[in-house]
């Protein structure tokens, strides 16, 4: 039986109602059952703990798993580059570079020595985060179309989020090892 604790918050009052939910470890989800305000007050939702990084690894499967199916190259750019932003900043947090950080390094020396000026690091990565946010966000008076080579820009997000996976966990898994193979191909 379900008691309340507040207007949103709901508990289990004996764990026999647990094993009639559709939770697989009814242990782990029963302390912290929320209401779902979206729907039914019966309804209730299970609230977990999900570490970053298992999250971004799981963008980063599934963006690799879709360029892989050749499907929907703007959910890749999207769900590589929310993966690449988190890993790089567990990186930036534990005190290391980021793939961001390095490329944008390494654009601005280049540019520097090409063009005998410095060249603001920021410029190389709205550069590189051009397309993604592009297609993420919305702003009034903006174009309602974007202009850019989505396979390119998967390319790259999926890479630099693998980066900044392979510098935090010093592995890579089977996808990323299929990614690695088709850029070699290509």
């Amino acid at each position: 039986m379900l008691t309340r604790l507040s207007n949103k918050r709901m508990k289990l009052a004996a764990p026999a109602v647990c094993g009639s939910l559709p939770f697989v470890n009814c242990s782990r989800v029963a302390p912290q059952l929320m209401r779902d305000p979206l729907d039914s007050p019966r309804r209730v939702v299970p609230q977990s703990t999900h570490e970053k990084l298992t999250i971004a690894l799981s963008q980063l499967e599934t963006a690799l798993h879709l360029f892989q199916d050749g499907k929907d190259l703007f959910s890749v750019i999207t769900l590589a580059g929310a993966a690449e932003e988190i890993l790089g900043q567990l990186l930036k947090e534990s005190g290391r570079g980021n793939a961001l950080d390095a490329l944008k390094r390494a654009a601005s020396a280049i540019h520097e020595q090409l063009f005998h000026e410095e060249a603001g690091a920021s410029q190389f990565a709205t550069r590189a985060n051009r397309a993604r946010n592009a297609i993420k966000h919305h702003n009034p008076g903006q174009s309602q179309a974007v202009t850019f080579d989505p396979l390119e820009e998967a390319t790259d997000m999926l890479d630099r989020a693998i980066t900044n996976y392979w510098l935090l966990e010093q592995k890579v898994t089977p996808a990323m090892g299929r990614f690695a193979d088709y850029q070699r191909a290509v």
